[in-house]
C-alpha cells in the first residue's frame, strides 16, 4: 500500500481549491461594487435632503422673496432685513459644483465635494412660494460606472405668515 496521494486527486483538490478562491473574488467584488454604489446614492440623498430642507427653512423664515421675478438659477430673500442668496457656484479648477448660501456676506457649501449640482432652478409661484427643482449627482472622478448616480429634487416651499 502507497501513503500519499495521485496525481489526479491532487489536480482535482487543485482545481477545487481554485474554484472556491474565483467564487469567494466574485463575491468579495460584488461587495464592494454594491457598497460603492450605495455609498454613492446615499451621498446624493443626503445632500439633496440637506440642501432642500435649507432652503424650506429660509424660505419660512423669510420676510420677502426678492429674486427670482419668475423663475432663474438664484433664489434671494430679505429675512430680517439681512440677504440671504442661494446660487451654485463653480470651481473649474477642481471641477465642483456646489450649491452655496450667502448669509449677509458670508458664503456657506450646502452640498460637499462629493456631489454635483447639475441643475438648479427657483420658480416663483406667487409673492409668497417657491418651487425648487434640484439635479444632483455623484462625483465621479475615477468614471467608473458603479459610482454614476444622481437624483431630481423638487418641492414647493411658501412662507409663513
Amino acid at each position: 500500500m502507497k501513503n500519499g496521494f495521485t496525481l489526479i486527486e491532487v489536480l482535482v483538490y487543485i482545481v477545487v481549491l481554485a474554484m472556491a478562491i474565483g467564487g469567494m473574488t466574485l463575491v468579495a467584488v460584488n461587495i464592494f461594487e454594491i457598497s460603492a454604489r450605495t455609498s454613492a446614492v446615499q451621498e446624493v440623498a443626503h445632500n439633496g435632503r440637506f440642501a432642500m430642507h435649507k432652503i424650506n427653512y429660509e424660505i419660512k423664515n423669510a420676510s420677502s422673496i426678492v429674486s427670482p421675478e419668475t423663475e432663474g438659477d438664484t433664489l434671494e430673500l430679505l429675512s430680517d432685513e439681512v440677504s440671504v442668496v442661494f446660487q451654485v457656484i463653480e470651481n473649474e479648477e477642481e471641477n465642483e459644483k456646489k450649491l452655496t448660501i450667502e448669509r449677509d456676506g458670508i458664503s456657506y457649501d450646502l452640498t460637499t465635494s462629493r456631489v454635483q449640482i447639475d441643475a438648479l432652478k427657483f420658480t416663483k409661484l406667487s409673492d409668497d412660494s417657491i418651487k425648487v427643482e434640484m439635479n444632483i449627482s455623484h462625483s465621479n472622478p475615477q468614471n467608473l460606472p458603479v459610482q454614476e448616480f444622481s437624483n431630481f429634487f423638487i418641492g414647493s416651499f411658501s412662507k409663513s405668515e
